[in-house]
């Protein structure tokens, strides 16, 4: 019990006491792919690579990052919403899902399917009272006022209510795992980027 209790403080002092993951930290441009290993470890499911995941949702990569990778492809330009130009549609990950043996599914509600940030807010707190699992899709530089916009994706992990915060798991490799975020600027990096652009909520589903 005292070696219990010893653990909890640690906790507290450490890390969140009430965070429901254990945060991982990606390699370049594979944020998503990180961000469902988080989900997969909470629910115990066998770890893919995430070099793997990215491989078949058709990932591409810059030119001068490529040696960082096995045999991903690369391009020498910069697509204008990112590298990540082919996830635009469910079935990209849930191929990706189905063809690992992940069992999990994919369901994305983009931004513009919300009118305000507290209708984003309503949406985000019932998933974390469900103990949902949601994987935020936003403009990195303009939430985090960078001065450079590039595209992200995090883990949801607790809402404050009262405060109107969001608090999600970055797997950026330069950025606390913990961040807490403004509603209203979450959602204005959302709209910022757009859904055309792949600014959305992705509710990943255990099957």
């Amino acid at each position: 019990m005292e070696k219990w209790n010893l653990i909890v403080n640690i906790m507290k002092e450490i890390i969140p006491n009430n965070s429901r993951y254990v945060p991982l930290t990606q390699q370049a441009y594979c944020c998503v792919p990180t961000c469902i290993q988080i989900i997969m470890l909470r629910h115990c499911i066998p770890l893919q690579s995430a070099e793997i995941m990215a491989s078949l949702m058709k990932v591409v990569v810059s030119e001068d990052k490529k040696d960082l990778f096995w045999n991903l492809p690369y391009l020498k330009q910069r697509p204008k919403s990112g590298f990540w130009t082919s996830v635009s549609e469910n079935k990209t990950i849930n191929k990706m899902f189905a063809k690992l043996d992940i069992p999990l599914h994919a369901q994305i509600n983009f931004i513009d399917n919300f009118p305000s940030e507290q209708s984003l807010f309503d949406y985000l707190q019932e998933a974390v009272e469900q103990d949902d699992d949601i994987i935020l899709c936003y403009d990195f530089g303009y939430l985090f006022d960078t001065g450079k916009h590039s595209w992200h994706a995090s883990v949801l992990d607790r809402v404050d209510e009262e405060n109107k915060k969001v608090r999600f798991i970055d797997p950026e490799s330069t950025s606390p795992k913990w961040q807490i975020v403004d509603i209203w600027k979450l959602y204005q990096s959302m709209k910022h980027h757009g859904s055309r652009y792949m600014a959305w909520c992705w509710d990943i589903k255990r099957i």
